[in-house]
């Protein structure tokens, strides 16, 4: 385990069924990088995305 700390979640740290269809909404944006090298996100990114899922399934 690094004892660097992370600024920002990880997509490893979400539920499996959400971490790819996350990934593929963030494709093309820009995503930080941890001191300890994990790919992390922008939480106002994450909270974008479960708001468009939301209205999604309020369209159907």
């Amino acid at each position: 385990m690094s004892d660097k700390k992370r600024r920002w979640p990880i997509i490893e740290d979400l539920p499996a069924e959400e971490q790819k269809a996350f990934e593929q909404w963030l494709m093309g944006s820009q995503m930080p990088i941890n001191e300890d090298r994990t790919q992390g996100y922008y939480q106002h990114d994450y909270d974008a995305w479960k708001r468009s899922l939301q209205r999604r399934v309020c369209d159907d």
